[in-house]
């Protein structure tokens, strides 16, 4: 049986694009970002942000952790399978294994580590703010993320994301299929 009830399943570092491709092809893709279900927001503007989906201004801001991460948010990708095509979510390296343990397939995008001064140029872009970009640039000058995935997870396939490129020209290359 399948699993994933015909939906693709792509967990992406962020500023690959996740959030632009899905509002280009909303019939064929939901963007479930991960913030509404690891954090609990205190302050109220930050729970008038949340409700409102403004997740990227959120990102890097206190807050607190919900007890129920990761195991809420895979809960509402199983929900989201066979609704779309493809479910694109963060790179979270707990989620990941939980899905690994039921079985659902994924693939991870991430950027190869000369595309961090790019990534970090879309992230200020975008909005986000300096305490987040900071832990993106920390991460993308090391190479202990990317061995932890290869060490602990089993994604269906691990795409590395060249200079330049987005997440709808590398859909469009590993699933042609749906664009068709």
């Amino acid at each position: 049986m399948d699993k994933n009830k015909g939906s693709y399943v792509v967990s992406t570092f962020a500023g690959i694009g996740k959030s632009f491709f899905a509002k280009k092809y909303s019939s064929l893709a939901i963007d479930l970002e991960a913030i509404p279900f690891r954090h609990t927001f205190v302050a109220p503007d930050h729970t008038q942000r949340l409700q409102e989906g403004d997740f990227e201004l959120l990102k890097g801001l206190v807050k607190q952790v919900s007890p129920e991460f990761p195991n809420n948010y895979v809960k509402e990708i199983i929900t989201q399978l066979g609704r779309f095509p493809l479910i694109l979510i963060v790179l979270s390296l707990e989620t990941l294994v939980e899905l690994d343990t039921l079985g659902i397939k994924y693939s991870i995008i991430y950027p190869e580590l000369s595309m961090k001064n790019e990534i970090l140029d879309r992230m200020r872009e975008r909005g986000n703010n300096e305490e987040f970009i900071s832990k993106i640039n920390k991460t993308l000058s090391s190479k202990k993320e990317i061995r932890a995935i290869h060490e602990r997870l089993n994604p269906e396939k691990l795409i590395i994301a060249k200079k330049g490129e987005y997440l709808e020209k590398i859909l469009k290359n590993e699933y042609p299929e749906l664009f068709m």
